[in-house]
Formats: structure tokens, sequence, C-alpha cells
């Protein structure tokens, strides 16, 4: 029982973790600028948009799922599970590390600082 609710928030965190992922990326906010060629910035933004529109709430929902219990919760956790691999392999060998400056930076304004 504790495995099963563990899994269900783990999905759920992975939902909002995906999407808050597309938001911060070049997508939206641009608050993550990745140090890679534009092509694949442009790849990277389709990741995004899949992932907030589809991955996202398919993860939530799968979650929820689990949490009742529901036979269907498992394959269809499959799918934001495998894309979350993928996104994340893309993440770590998509950056240019002989041409750019650093891999990735993430510029965070304050009026404290």
């Amino acid at each position: 029982m504790l495995q099963s609710r563990l899994a269900g928030y783990a999905l759920i965190a992975l939902g909002i973790g995906v999407a808050a992922v597309s938001l911060l990326g070049p997508l939206a906010l641009g608050l993550i600028d990745w140090r890679i060629a534009e092509n694949t910035e442009t790849q990277l933004v389709g990741q995004d948009i899949v992932g907030l529109v589809l991955v996202a709430p398919v993860a939530i929902a799968a979650g929820v799922l689990w949490l009742r219990q529901h036979r269907l919760a498992p394959p269809l956790a499959l799918g934001p599970a495998l894309f979350s691999l993928y996104t994340s392999m893309s993440y770590v060998l998509s950056p240019d590390y002989h041409r750019y400056a650093g891999t990735m930076r993430m510029r965070i304004h304050c009026s404290w600082l």
C-alpha cells in the first residue's frame, strides 16, 4: 500500500517537474539558457511543448489513477517515464561542450542581490 501511494505521488511530482522545466526553458520564461546550437535548441523547445501539453497531464493523471489503484495506471505511466528518460539524456548529450562556454546557465533576477 505504501509503495503504491509512493508511486502515485512520484508520478504527480514527475508531471509537475516536466511542466516546470518546460515553462522555465526557452519556450516560456527563458530562465534556462542552453549553450547549444540553434537547431538543437529548436529540438529542445519541441520537447518542452510535448512535455507541457502531453506528458505532464498524462503523468499527473497516471499518478491519480495509481493512488486510486486503477489497473490502467502502470501502462499509462510508462509513456511519461520513457519521455523523461529521453529528455534527460538529451539535456546531457545535446550541449556542445567544445564550442560554447558552459553547458547551462540559469539567470535569476533578484532585487535583493
